[in-house]
């Protein structure tokens, strides 16, 4: 990003804190008040594709219909002609993928609170009736004292919960990441409980 785009709204972006296919996630100021945010800005192509823009609107939506302390809070979607984004809390952790990388010992050491943290938060999501379908390493942040945040609810869906709702809500599009994902998601089945718990 040039440094003519550093401005987006009354956002100042600072610096990319991840980066994916479709979109970047840049820590950013709020101009008009002290808060100090995480915007997630759909790069200029992904902008232009309504189903992508839908997927950015909805993630934002079911984000912040969760309260819970160990997911990220969201706040707020933009849908602008020249920008696409959200705000959510800007947390101070790594992935926890970078954080087993960079020090495995300390990783070991807080395993037990990470996974308790994780836990807390799939049941919270999974009794509003949704299934996440992205649990991994990269979508968990943690903070060397061990503070959770679940994150990316991209691919969340509804739980089919009974026989009917299965029936009803057939064969579903292969998405997640393949290495995590469990043997029903591979197979297309209606989403479940299970799929996260995998």
């Amino acid at each position: 990003m040039a440094d003519d785009e550093t401005q987006i709204d009354n956002f100042k972006l600072h610096n990319c804190l991840a980066a994916g296919q479709h979109s970047q996630v840049w820590d950013a100021t709020d101009t008009l008040s002290p808060r100090r945010v995480a915007m997630k800005l759909l790069k200029p192509d992904a902008a232009k594709d309504r189903k992508v823009v839908s997927v950015l609107r909805r993630e934002c939506k079911l984000g912040a219909s969760f309260e819970h302390p160990a997911i990220l809070k969201y706040y707020e979607t933009v849908i602008g002609k020249d920008h696409k984004y959200f705000l959510m809390e800007l947390f101070r952790g790594s992935s926890l993928k970078a954080f087993m990388y960079s020090d495995l010992n300390a990783a070991h050491v807080r395993f037990k609170k990470i996974i308790e943290s994780v836990a807390m938060a799939l049941e919270h999501i999974h009794q509003k009736g949704w299934v996440h379908k992205d649990i991994k390493p990269e979508n968990i942040l943690v903070t060397k004292g061990s503070e959770v945040r679940l994150i990316d609810f991209s691919l969340t869906d509804a739980c089919a919960q009974g026989f009917l709702a299965k029936l009803l809500k057939g064969k579903q599009a292969i998405q997640g990441t393949r290495t995590y994902m469990a043997p029903e998601q591979i197979l297309g089945k209606p989403s479940g409980f299970g799929m996260d718990l995998y």
